[in-house]
Parts: C-alpha cells; structure tokens; sequence
C-alpha cells in the first residue's frame, strides 16, 4: 500500500500540485532574452531574470522559516532527514 494511503495526511493538496505546474510553466519559458527585458517589480525596473531570481530566493527564505518551525517542534524536515 503507498504511504500516502496510509498516512493521508501525506497526500499532496490539489493546489500544491498547481502551483508547482505554474512554476514548471514559468520556468520553462525563460529565454535569454528575459537577460535584458525589462518589466515593473513594486515599482522599481528589473529584467525578467532578476524577478525570477527574487522570486526563487524569497521562496528559500519561506522555507527557512518552515525548518525552524518544524525542529522547534522535534520534527526533522524531510530535505535533512537522513543527512
């Protein structure tokens, strides 16, 4: 039996699986260009690239603070987890 089935609370919510697709999607549209294209990000002008770079490392820095949630509670994140 997969674990998810065992453990439901395992099993990964609809609205996670879509947004992991719209990042597949947005990743998998970068082109060189976006290297020196131009758009608005709060105001300030940022190639296409500086925003998905931002964007990736505010995703870091949310998950930073998940992990310590997590170990405050006894709980070893799964991306340590056997480390």
């Amino acid at each position: 039996m997969p674990c998810c089935l065992r453990r439901p609370w395992l099993r990964r919510p609809k609205a996670l699986t879509d947004v992991y697709a719209a990042c597949d999607a947005a990743w998998a549209a970068v082109t060189p260009a976006w290297q020196t294209e131009m758009i608005d990000l709060f105001g300030n002008e940022q190639t296409k690239m500086a925003v998905m770079t931002f964007n990736t490392s505010h995703t870091y820095e949310h998950y930073g603070n998940i992990v310590t949630y997590l170990r405050l509670k006894g709980i070893v994140p799964p991306s340590s987890a056997g480390l």
